[in-house]
């Protein structure tokens, strides 16, 4: 067999039997690719629609569109706005046991400035858990669904990440302020933290890397390194895997974090921006949206 006709057979066989990311890895020099059994589009509309999110139950995705919240089926359908005030709600994320849906808005305050509230699943019964002159943001809860991890902007480009409990509206501060820290995801276990780090001086924000901290202290553990943006990280409820957003392949792209070894898989790759993963309830797919037909739709990739 010809070399080109040998590479051609094994690049086919491992792209059939879809090794990626256990049992294999599909090499493209210094990154892996992960093959994918099928891409899904899930909306298309002339709107932008940003940070997607499963019920844990996995039958509803909520959203952002056009500035509120939205909700639909798994497969797209039955989409239904739940929010309608004047100013802007975004970053939608269900609760653990499917009952509420946590985000955040800048209501309160007349479009000042962003606070975390929750609502029911429906969009009713709203309720406002942080009132600060400062910006909440970007809220995922912990396991059992009593408190939420939010981080804190204390200043143009320095954020903090807190807790907040619902009931109580109590906050504990998780990070110490030394970093520029944002986007925290609790590990399934609840025993851990995922976020974005950056140096606090910097900026604009050009290197951020993926880091864990072990809730109750401030021991953090690095896991992304390099000069890229590594933003939005989700932890596979599986807890195995993270997928987040990053440009550390030139533009904008969706990618995943096998925890067992430490490797990198790209999971899009086209020239358009993808952001915004989060996993599916089996751990086998991931959402996020991309602009690829020109505005940012919801997208679903199910992996080998």
């Amino acid at each position: 067999m010809k070399t080109k006709e040998k590479s051609l057979f094994i690049l086919c066989f491992l792209t059939v039997f879809g090794l990626c990311p256990s049992g294999g890895r599909l090499s493209t020099g210094p990154e892996n690719i992960c093959p994918l059994a099928r891409t899904i589009r899930l909306t298309a509309t002339p709107e932008d629609e940003f940070y997607p999110s499963f019920s844990p139950d996995g039958k509803r995705i909520t959203f952002e569109r056009a500035g509120h919240i939205w909700i639909m089926d798994a497969d797209g359908k039955n989409q239904q706005q739940l929010t309608f005030s004047d100013y802007a709600e975004g970053f939608p994320r269900f609760s653990p046991d499917g009952k509420l849906i946590a985000y955040h808005s800048n209501s309160a305050s007349l479009g000042i400035n962003w606070d975390i509230w929750i609502m029911d699943k429906d969009g009713e019964l709203t309720k406002q858990i942080t009132r600060d002159k400062g910006n909440d943001e970007f809220a995922n809860w912990a396991p059992g669904g009593k408190n939420l991890a939010f981080h804190y902007r204390r200043s143009s480009f320095g954020h903090e990440i807190y807790l907040v409990n619902i009931e109580t509206l109590e906050w504990l501060q998780i990070t110490d302020g030394k970093q520029n820290d944002e986007f925290p995801f609790f590990s399934p276990d609840g025993k851990n933290i995922i976020l974005s780090s950056a140096k606090s001086d910097q900026e604009e924000k050009t290197e951020m890397n993926l880091f864990t901290v072990a809730a109750g202290s401030q021991n953090r553990k690095q896991l992304t390194y390099g000069k890229y943006a590594d933003w939005f990280p989700a932890w596979s409820p599986d807890g195995k895997k993270i997928t987040f957003q990053s440009n550390r392949s030139g533009n904008n792209d969706i990618w995943l974090l096998d925890l067992a070894n430490g490797e990198l898989f790209q999971i899009t790759t086209d020239t358009s921006d993808e952001l915004h993963p989060f996993w599916s309830p089996d751990s086998k797919s991931i959402l996020y949206v991309s602009n690829r037909t020109g505005e940012y739709d919801i997208y679903l990739d199910v992996l080998k």
